[in-house]
């Protein structure tokens, strides 16, 4: 009996797991049953396509695409808010299209098609664009209809294929013009909201109803920046008549609250931290570093003697190691962040450890750009051969300042007490902020990316640790006590006279004994505990 279950259960097991492994082939190939679009995986059929603002020139050995698509783009440079140095030579210039096949590419590196071999792909070369392609295709007319493509988009400053570093704010997004024109920037095109994602395959997705028997797809990509690599891929699309939709809610993201303690009434005593316990911590014993997220550019991250070391290998370089992680802080009002850290080979190039508000995915930024926000506005340690600090909630104000040039171990506490937070620097206080902030994300290293390379100040850490309340002491409050009919007095009573009778009293009287009982002695009422912050 006991076979005949284990055999029926690895029956299952395999079932599912065929139709798991069934299901993921589906998806990789990106199916689209009743397609109403053309060469809608941009394998085959490709040719060199004439240029929209110039069509008597004839085909541009710059533009190549499959048949049945067409390429658009904007060609009135227009120069970013924000960029005094603007060169309208870099912005909205006329992508080049072309085949992406993997057989050209057989050398190790990011797979750029979702259904292979091939994709299409535009791109400039430190420049932006405005631009896209389209194709028209007949429908019912008055059909509610869907288009659907993937794109995978590389915005780069530097030239590592692996990962966007330091974006141009690439965003896509794809549209369908109900009548049928060719027109890019016509009012009638439905566009989806613009997507910003880098380096992996999303999907994109428009609906709309025909208003004739035509209708035409656009994609569009449009990064605002001019970096070095500014390329998108895209495969799998697809239109189908979808039917009527159905009205979804607009789904908006709101700020979750800060939790707050409800204040307590006057004269209710306030529970008390009793004991901390360890929410997170991490000794550094473990060469993998479980839980890290890592991007160590060129240098590297290495443990011994349980310190985690980080430094530059490659001599001069322009990125240096960086680690983060958003896992390691509870989501309550109390926490007690305890690490020990030291700076040596001090050089112009610093490294920090930052706490922030914000989730945070390792994105590095340009050392001309502002530092994004939120990733150190709790917490901000640098050391480099110029300036030594440790900041707390952005206050320059309040930061603890050590010489330049120490090499030393340090040990920072930063506790989080009824909206308060106190930060500790070798054991001495240094500065109390009350504040709403949390903390939601750590990271170590330098996510700065510079343009001059040269040489990083070392990094050392160990011994990091959060730790929460794990148990409250809350105070006794007293209580009137009954006992046989007897009320426990908060106070000493007041003894009261009895009036004596005036009048013998017609009906004899039984003389009442005393009370073998003895009664509690009434003390003074114990002051209330309170926390003391």
């Amino acid at each position: 009996m006991l076979r005949k279950v284990l055999l029926l259960a690895l029956l299952l097991v395999s079932m599912a797991l065929l139709a798991t492994l069934t299901s993921a082939d589906q998806h990789l190939a990106g199916p689209c049953a009743d397609n109403l679009l053309i060469n809608a995986g941009f394998e085959n059929d490709y040719r060199t396509c004439p240029d929209p603002y110039t069509p008597g020139a004839g085909p541009q050995d710059q533009l190549k695409l499959p048949l049945g698509w067409h390429p658009w783009y904007d060609n009135v440079p227009v120069c970013p808010p924000g960029d005094p140095n603007c060169n309208l030579e870099w912005y909205n210039r006329r992508p080049e299209y072309k085949k992406w096949d993997e057989n050209e590419h057989p050398e190790p590196g990011p797979l750029r098609v979702r259904s292979r071999p091939a994709s299409q792909m535009f791109f400039n070369t430190t420049a932006t664009h405005t631009a896209g392609f389209y194709q028209q295709a007949s429908v019912p007319a008055q059909s509610w209809v869907t288009f659907s493509i993937w794109v995978q988009v590389w915005s780069n400053r530097i030239d590592d294929p692996w990962e966007s570093t330091l974006p141009g704010d690439y965003v896509v997004s794809v549209g369908i013009d109900p009548t049928g024109g060719a027109d890019w920037s016509s009012e009638d095109i439905v566009w989806s909201n613009p997507v910003l994602h880098y380096d992996e395959f999303v999907q994109l997705s428009v609906t709309t109803q025909a208003i004739s028997d035509t209708v035409t797809v656009f994609t569009r990509g449009a990064p605002i920046w001019a970096v070095k690599h500014n390329d998108s891929y895209w495969d799998d699309a697809c239109l189908v008549v979808s039917g009527t939709p159905t009205p979804s809610p607009t789904c908006t993201m709101t700020p979750s609250p800060t939790p707050t303690r409800t204040p307590t009434p006057d004269g209710i005593p306030v529970p008390t931290c009793e004991t901390w316990g360890t929410y997170w911590e991490d000794t550094f014993d473990d060469p993998d570093l479980p839980g890290w997220e890592l991007n160590l550019a060129e240098g590297s991250a290495a443990i011994s003697a349980s310190t985690l070391h980080l430094e530059s290998t490659s001599g001069y370089s322009n990125r240096f190691p960086l680690l983060w992680r958003n896992d390691v802080f509870p989501s309550i009002d109390e926490l007690d962040l305890r690490l020990r850290f030291r700076h040596t080979g001090l050089t112009a190039y610093g490294t920090s450890i930052g706490i922030g508000t914000i989730p945070y995915d390792g994105r590095r930024y340009w050392h001309s750009d502002p530092s994004p926000s939120g990733i150190r506005d709790i917490l901000y340690i640098h050391h480099s051969e110029s300036e030594f600090f440790v900041r707390p909630l952005g206050r320059r104000d309040l930061a603890w300042v050590g010489s330049a040039s120490d090499e030393e171990w340090h040990v920072v506490q930063l506790k989080l007490m009824d909206s308060t937070f106190t930060l500790t620097v070798d054991g001495t206080e240094i500065a109390s902020v009350v504040s709403s902030l949390r903390p939601a994300c750590l990271y170590i290293g330098n996510p700065m990316v510079v343009e001059h390379w040269g040489t990083w100040s070392a990094l050392a850490v160990d011994d990091m640790s959060v730790s929460h309340c794990a148990t409250w002491r809350r105070p006794w409050i007293q209580f009137p006590l009954v006992f046989k009919g007897w009320v426990a007095p908060y106070s000493t009573p007041t003894p009261t006279l009895t009036p004596e009778p005036t009048a013998p009293s017609p009906e004899p009287t039984i003389p009442t004994p005393e009370s073998t009982i003895p009664g509690p002695t009434p003390t003074s009422e114990g002051g209330a505990s309170t926390r003391n912050h």
